[in-house]
């Protein structure tokens, strides 16, 4: 257990809230201590799955933190005075012990991972599809949920084994947040269907890992977590719920009672964040239901910021009609949903629902809408009428997921971006209206990201990391094996000036802008700065916009969304306390 004394305590920021002895057993006394993230650093609030966890010991904390920018696992053990960071985990999404408490594994939008947690690189289990949450069995292997349903694996890798997979026809969204049972005989996990508009409308429910059978177990609800005295301990709100549960009979046994309130939860992805150790502590991140709360903005060349749509949501991937009359944007919340906003009318019309569904764009011609959806399984390509005269059709189907990033000038081509699992994110194209299959554009071991035609067609801007930071280059559509860097200092989301010669890209909080003169070869000015302010770096499928006249960006403000968590919870010997708010039989 956690054995620190007053100034090993205020040598790591950490505050003892309060200690009481519980009358049931006064020998082992419940004990909270909370824990402050140090300076510049916070916790992460969406992902996979509560981003936080500890061992089976109560030894080890472990939690995905950092900067606005960069996030990664961070380890303290109870020995020691400071978290370590752990290098190679950026990009992790969720975190979660081996029963032996020697390793971590780890999630990343396209792979599962573990690492020593003596030290060492992490090690790459398997590839998986947009990861939703991962747990360790007893018996060596990892269940972990992915848009395509529950799998196994063994923690050394090898061949993956279905275990379940949502219904599309009765409109399952997915099962997340799964917890392997102490026998590894089931797993615990959370479903959602298409239409639901937050995670508290999920469904805790159980797999018999025997039977194959699902059983429903509570409605309303999200991230259940089993805990060795009888109970599952899931979130609803932002508190925290237990009811019995017999792990023989796969059963509840009584009725849910709150006994954790002001924990810090995300509706619309559905994890809460907390842990449970074997031995009877529980960590947890204090707070409300966090939500991203953005307003959409226009902004001039010289920064200056004018409110565009007053209401507040969870705003993504705004991109611009081509004629300036409309904009398209995503709206998350349990489910992805896809609006259009009328400049002139200001008014927001929703375009597509049901599922996930994202990075909007339209068509040359203004008269479609190609975007992101997983209502078919997997993120892939799909378009709709731009007036909402027609359904959602698939525009291709892929064997990985993609992200559509940008039309040609004459809508013959679309290029995407997709997790490709032996080189990670590449960049391809596909022919439209042409019986052609879509092929590589750039597939290289570096990430490759945000491309976009030029305003002639000719050229593509996007994003790498091939100098081992994120950089902007020029290629030529027809051979981009040839290649011209653009920024100078890192740079992310290339964005062309509609009316050409210039090319916008974001450094950090900075709109910078480069003079470019497209001839057989592309003339480079010297980047410099236009405006510097906050850009919200969490939204889906880009950040900002450009007007048709190159004078105006549209970009997400998300000043009025609640801080990201730094502080922790740990309450010890708290099994006590549980078992009295809410009795089991065992």
């Amino acid at each position: 257990m956690f054995a620190f004394g007053a100034v090993a305590l205020a040598s790591l920021g950490i505050a003892l809230w309060s200690v009481t002895r519980s009358s049931e057993a006064p020998s082992r006394p419940l004990a909270r201590y909370a824990i402050s993230l140090p300076a510049n650093q916070e916790l992460s609030v969406t992902g996979a799955g509560p981003g936080i966890a500890m061992s089976p010991d109560g030894q080890t904390l472990a939690w995905i933190g950092g900067g606005s920018d960069t996030q990664r696992l961070y380890l303290r053990r109870a020995s020691e005075l400071e978290a370590k960071p752990l290098a190679g985990t950026e990009g992790a999404r969720d975190v979660f012990f081996s029963p032996d408490g020697q390793w971590l594994g780890f999630t990343t939008l396209e792979r599962l991972m573990k690492i020593s947690t003596s030290g060492g690189a992490p090690v790459r289990i398997t590839e998986q599809n947009w990861s939703r949450g991962a747990t360790w069995a007893p018996d060596g292997s990892i269940v972990f949920s992915d848009l395509d349903g529950l799998h196994k694996v063994s923690a050394d890798g090898g061949e993956l084994q279905n275990l379940t997979t949502p219904d599309r026809e009765r409109r399952e969204k997915g099962f997340r947040f799964p917890d392997v049972l102490p026998d590894g005989n089931a797993v615990v996990f959370t479903a959602g269907d298409a239409d639901m508009e937050t995670w508290d409308e999920g469904v805790i429910s159980v797999l018999s890992l025997v039977t194959g059978e699902i059983h429903r177990l509570v409605d309303g609800g999200t991230n259940a977590r089993y805990s060795p005295t009888g109970h599952l301990i899931y979130a609803l709100g932002n508190r925290l719920l237990a009811v019995a549960f017999d792990a023989t009979e796969l059963a509840v046994t009584g009725a849910p009672v709150p006994i954790v309130e002001e924990v810090s939860t995300d509706p619309s992805n559905g994890p809460a964040k907390f842990a449970i150790s074997r031995v009877g502590s529980l960590l947890y991140t204090p707070g409300s239901q966090w939500e991203s709360r953005r307003r959409v903005v226009s902004v001039d060349r010289a920064g200056r910021t004018e409110p565009l749509i007053e209401s507040l949501r969870d705003y993504g991937a705004p991109h611009v009609s081509p004629d300036g009359q409309f904009l398209a944007l995503s709206v998350d919340s349990a489910n992805v949903s896809i609006w259009t906003y009328s400049f002139s009318r200001d008014t927001l019309t929703r375009l597509v629902s049901g599922f996930n569904n994202g990075s909007p764009l339209w068509s040359p011609d203004g008269r479609r809408l190609a975007f992101a959806s997983d209502r078919e399984g997997k993120n892939d390509l799909f378009w709709i009428p731009s007036d909402g005269s027609g359904q959602p059709e698939p525009l291709d189907v892929g064997k990985y997921q993609r992200i559509p990033e940008s039309w040609s000038p004459g809508g013959d081509f679309l290029l995407y971006f997709e997790p490709h699992p032996d080189t990670g994110m590449d960049i391809g194209v596909l022919s439209i209206g042409q019986d052609e299959p879509a092929r590589a554009f750039l597939r290289t071991n570096a990430v490759e990201i945000a491309p976009r035609f030029s305003p002639d067609g000719r050229w593509v801007a996007h994003q790498s990391d091939e100098s081992g930071r994120p950089e902007i280059y020029i290629r030529p559509f027809e051979n981009p094996a040839i290649k011209w860097q653009v920024s100078t200092a890192g740079g992310a989301d290339p964005v062309w000036n509609p009316q050409g010669g210039e090319l916008f890209y974001r450094d950090g909080d900075k709109m910078m802008v480069v003079d470019v003169a497209l001839g057989q070869t592309p003339q480079l000015g010297k980047p410099r700065l236009l405006f510097e302010r906050h850009f919200d770096k969490s939204s889906r499928g880009g950040d900002y916009d450009v007007m048709p006249d190159g004078q105006q960006f549209i970009m997400l403000d998300d000043s009025a969304s609640a801080p990201r968590p730094t502080k922790l919870v740990l309450v010890r010997n708290w099994f006590q306390e549980l078992e009295r708010l809410v009795p089991s039989e065992n």
